[in-house]
């Protein structure tokens, strides 16, 4: 049996790289898959295009994950509905190479909110509400936070 059967997993970060891989592969497994990105390249259209004739329910979501107003919306929506039992967090933003002293504090910013104050916010509204889970069983929902490889291993001329 599928430990995924029956469940709704949201994804932040779905459209590209990591993201993209776990919501193809939660989309056969999973019962309801949210999926958000910010979809400025339109990468969640083709996404979406990919998963036509996925097992799931599929939502797909635009959705800039700084902005705190929409994305408060958007959990208050998604759980008037339904319960989130998983929430993958793989946004990163747009890689920023090079020298240090090269970024503006503008880039500096963007990394931060994307990565620490972006997932902070997300955490802090759904923790509550996942904690309130029905479930026959102890854990109520699964929180999976992932980074690139960057945020692994140093990179050169930094």
């Amino acid at each position: 049996m599928n430990w995924l059967d029956g469940k709704h997993i949201m994804v932040v970060g779905a459209s590209s790289g990591i993201g993209r891989a776990i919501s193809l592969a939660m989309s056969s497994l999973c019962d309801k898959l949210t999926m958000i990105s910010s979809n400025k390249t339109g990468s969640l259209d083709v996404l979406q295009q990919d998963l036509v004739n996925s097992k799931s329910r599929i939502e797909y979501i635009a959705l800039d994950v700084r902005d705190y107003k929409k994305f408060q919306e958007c959990i208050t929506e998604v759980y008037g509905c339904c319960k989130i039992d998983g929430f993958v967090y793989c946004a990163g933003g747009t890689p920023r190479y090079g020298l240090l002293e090269s970024f503006s504090f503008q880039e500096i910013q963007d990394i931060f909110d994307v990565n620490l104050v972006a997932l902070t916010c997300w955490l802090k509204m759904l923790l509550p509400l996942m904690k309130k889970n029905t479930s026959s069983h102890a854990k109520k929902g699964h929180v999976v936070l992932l980074s690139s490889r960057s945020g692994e291993r140093a990179l050169p001329c930094l």
